[in-house]
């Protein structure tokens, strides 16, 4: 992890907290300070509680804190999850002794362990997943509150599988708490970055080439299902897009463009824009650790926002891909944000990424943006 004076991504406590929370009927508690918690709490918009620690209580011990706030808050849900930070995982408090409780969910995920998408995986590993055999459908993985698409993607990939007459079992993370005993064992994923390890994975939603691919293993792994729709959705959006940018290129030159997000959908923006807009992308810029995708070579690893002040003034881009934090930076600049925090806007729709409806959405976007940008020149 490359660290920074200014951060400009959660870290593994939030992560952890991103995924526990998307799961109705589990409390999460945040066992650390004030900070700690408002944070994610301001991210993620979800129902959440912490033990508000303060300086005595991490000297001293923090045991009564700890049982209170488990008291008041075991009538309001099924089940409790602990979610560690970095004061508590130090000192180490036994919580399921300290509660007197063994159905407490625990995870230790304090922001020293890594980043976001490190956390949130932790988490799922923590929630021991079990497959039921009688599920013959899929479950979506990659969905999580701390993403502003989450909810779109999920709903777009439920209409796809819905048009192929493949059923949605299980939503990862964003599900009701028993839906994780009884899942199938297939997963299509909105999100590589925060896809976890469970299950036999079916690919990606994200982006044209990547829907190709999973189509095909889907046809595969569920010979009953008529996939013939969604590949004829796929071929007739992806002409909509040639189209769009056809028109674009007849009166403006191809932009350059610089991308700032979580990996997997920086890869999809470049990939996207490259192939279609004839964009030149200048720097591939990932929030967490490139993975081992064939584009993760061009794929450099900025958290910082100094750094990414150094990389938009030394080549300022035509369009600016990323969050209100790059955007503040280049405020002239014309832009689409698909990672947060993307603040200044109302967003009311819940919007894709993933599946064909996701990129058109980002498609038209970066056009709109482009042509504002010429106007206002």
């Amino acid at each position: 992890m490359h660290e920074g004076e200014n951060p400009l991504w959660p870290c593994a406590m939030a992560g952890a907290v991103a995924c526990l929370s998307g799961f109705r009927g589990l409390g999460v508690i945040i066992h650390g300070s004030s900070g700690c918690y408002f944070y994610p709490s301001t991210l993620l918009h979800t129902d959440l509680s912490s033990t508000f620690l303060v300086e005595e209580d991490v000297v001293f011990g923090a045991e009564e804190r700890i049982r209170e706030t488990v008291e008041t808050l075991l009538p309001r849900f099924d089940r409790l999850a602990v979610v560690t930070t970095c004061a508590t995982a130090l000192t180490g408090d036994d919580i399921l002794r300290i509660t007197g409780r063994d159905d407490i969910l625990v995870v230790d995920s304090p922001g020293f362990m890594g980043e976001f998408e490190q956390g949130f995986s932790a988490a799922m590993d923590a929630l021991s997943l079990r497959e039921d055999a009688g599920r013959s459908g899929v479950a979506i993985s990659g969905v999580s509150s701390a993403d502003p698409f989450g909810q779109g993607n999920e709903m777009e990939i439920r209409r796809l599988c819905s048009i192929a007459g493949i059923p949605v079992e299980a939503v990862l993370c964003r599900d009701d708490l028993p839906a994780l005993s009884r899942l199938p064992a297939a997963t299509i994923t909105a999100n590589p970055d925060i896809a976890g390890n469970y299950g036999e994975k079916m690919g990606s939603m994200l982006g044209f080439p990547a829907m190709r691919a999973t189509i095909s293993i889907l046809g595969a792994r569920f010979p009953a299902a008529d996939l013939s729709a969604v590949e004829e959705e796929l071929r007739e959006a992806e002409e909509r897009v040639v189209r769009a940018c056809d028109k674009y290129l007849r009166r403006y030159d191809p932009p350059t463009a610089t991308v700032f997000a979580q990996c997997g959908y920086a890869e999809f923006s470049a990939d996207i824009l490259a192939t279609y807009l004839d964009a030149g992308i200048i720097h591939i810029c990932s929030r967490n650790l490139p993975g081992e995708s064939p584009q993760a070579k061009d794929v450099l690893q900025v958290q910082d926002l100094g750094i990414a002040e150094e990389i938009l003034r030394a080549d300022p881009p035509d369009l600016l891909i990323g969050s209100s934090f790059e955007q503040g930076l280049m405020p002239a600049t014309p832009f689409v944000g698909i990672t947060p925090p993307v603040r200044g806007r109302v967003r009311l729709r819940s919007n894709p990424l993933a599946g064909t409806e996701g990129a058109l959405f980002f498609i038209e976007e970066a056009i709109n943006a482009s042509i504002d940008g010429k106007k206002r020149a």
